[in-house]
């Protein structure tokens, strides 16, 4: 039995050979084998390949990666003026997926608050990642009530809600390393508010299963140090990590919030195997959530932990983003607009401005591109004209002509040569009239006699001053003559009396008395 196929003749044990396959098929087959090879070591391969593809995985681990990031939109800000109230389930539910106004009804039945007008209703805002929401509430009772609540019920489920109030936003935070014990956080609270009384302690929590302490407090730097119960602790700031999951196995929100069912597995590894006994050692290979590291999740090992803050805008991308409301206006910074970064409507006939066409839109954008053509072309001509000449000028010193030479072959035959401009002098109209050379010596007499005049002024001025101080030099003088005289006296006398107090008894002679008469 023949078969043609298109001008092709064979045979029958050709049209059964399995040469003659679809493309797409030959394809998915050759993945098919691809996929039940692998893990299979080849026997047709050599005994060190053989022996590369044994050696255990451990030796061939996934190099760390940094944490897939859900590209999305900044979310709207909340007033800062009002009190916002953070709600986290507790039932496996994927809040994403509930209607936010029923959401907003189920918190308002389970409050016992009625509702408010539209333009004055509590805002609710559903956080897409990690599956919490949050209440923006102006009055305080309404507050209270929405922090009472337990539990909603949304259709026919029950969601049971863990409802807070956070810190501020422009609280800091600091850690407390080993510092919790079996108080409560009130009592924690209560301590370190009445122990730093000058430290406004906002609020504190306990950092997961761990010993340590997470503080809040509204100032602008963070204290280095903390009185709690009787001791001075170290406060070390706090930085956000990377929210990981240890159901899921997934970042972008914790265990405790995760939409899908709880399951039992190992946090190191997240395979499902028995877990170790007290005092063994786990025998699985750890592997981190947020980079897939060979360490467990939130390690000290791990560099992709901490929350990284996105880079600042460059400032020629927020100028291309902002509108360009001020250009649409301004009708001479149009065409440049429009050639840089034309809109969508600017390309499509379809959808031309009101009361133009199609043609008349586009007209300008050609005429734009035409006179930039034009301009390139010229400067390239100008850049090649100048290479051309620059390529074509003399070289030797013989070749080239000086500035004279070239002036003299310029001129023109019984023209007078052409002088100098230093040779010219100034212009006529640089030169001084009579008018200006009076005004000239008037003042240079002026200035003269005033020079004069304060000279004689100050050499007056000095002369008087001198003889004053030769005066004063003189009395000075005739003082220290007086002093030295009367100095010199004193001295005299006081020599004098000093001898006769140290003249002998003997040789003093006794004062003659009066005779005696009867």
């Amino acid at each position: 039995m023949q078969c043609v196929v298109e001008g092709h003749t064979i045979s029958e044990e050709e049209w059964s050979d399995d040469s003659w396959q679809s493309p797409g098929y030959r394809a998915q087959e050759r993945r098919r084998r691809e996929l039940q090879n692998q893990g299979k070591p080849d026997l047709q391969l050599s005994a060190s390949d053989n022996a590369r593809a044994a050696v255990p995985e451990r030796q061939h681990q996934i190099k760390p990666r940094p944490p897939p990031l859900r590209r999305r939109a900044p979310l709207p800000r909340l007033p800062q003026d009002t009190i916002h109230i953070v709600g986290r389930p507790r039932t496996p539910i994927d809040l994403t997926k509930v209607p936010p106004w029923q959401l907003h009804d189920a918190l308002l039945k389970a409050a016992s608050l009625p509702d408010q007008p539209p333009a004055s209703r509590d805002r609710l805002r559903t956080h897409p990642t990690n599956n919490t929401f949050t209440l923006s509430v102006i009055d305080s009772q309404r507050a209270q009530a929405y922090l009472r609540v337990k539990s909603i019920n949304v259709d026919t489920d029950t969601i049971e809600l863990h409802v807070y109030a956070p810190p501020p936003d422009d609280a800091v935070r600091g850690i407390m390393f080993h510092a919790y014990d079996d108080f409560s956080d009130n009592e924690i609270l209560a301590d370190l508010q009445a122990s730093n009384p000058d430290m406004p302690i906002v609020s504190e929590r306990r950092m997961g299963q761990t010993r340590h302490i997470v503080v809040a407090l509204t100032t602008k730097n963070l204290p280095k140090w903390i009185f709690y119960h009787g001791t001075d602790i170290r406060l070390y700031p706090f930085y956000n990590r990377v929210e990981a999951c240890f159901n899921c196995r997934k970042v972008g929100h914790r265990t405790g919030v995760c939409p899908l069912p709880r399951k039992q597995q190992c946090r190191r590894c997240g395979e499902e195997h028995p877990l170790p006994g007290e005092g063994e050692k786990p025998k699985c290979t750890s592997r981190c959530i947020v980079c897939c590291g060979a360490h467990n999740t939130g390690s000290s090992n791990c560099k992709y932990r901490f929350v990284k803050k996105a880079p600042p805008t460059p400032q020629w991308k927020q100028e291309a983003q902002e509108p360009t409301s001020n250009t649409q206006g301004n009708p001479s910074h149009s065409g440049t607009s429009s050639s840089r970064s034309p809109s969508p409507r600017d390309h499509s006939p379809s959808f031309p401005p009101p009361g133009t066409s199609s043609s008349q839109q586009k007209r300008p954008e050609r005429r734009s591109r035409s006179q930039t053509r034009r301009v390139r072309s010229r400067s390239a001509q100008r850049r090649h004209s100048k290479s051309r000449s620059r390529s074509q000028r003399p070289t030797s010193h013989s070749a080239r002509r000086t500035p004279s030479t070239s002036r003299s072959s310029s001129r023109r035959p019984g023209e007078a040569p052409k002088s100098l401009a230093w040779q010219r002098g100034p212009p006529a109209s640089l030169l001084s009239s009579d008018a200006q050379k009076w005004i000239t010596a008037t003042v240079t007499t002026a200035v003269t006699a005033a020079i004069s005049t304060l000279r004689s002024d100050l050499t007056a001025e000095l002369e008087t001053r001198f003889n004053a101080i030769h005066q004063i030099i003189l009395e000075t003088n005739n003082s220290f003559a007086v002093l030295k005289s009367s100095t010199e006296a004193a001295l005299a006398d006081f020599s004098v009396q000093l001898a006769i107090h140290h003249t002998p008894s003997n040789s003093r002679q006794p004062p003659a008395t009066a005779p005696i008469t009867t």
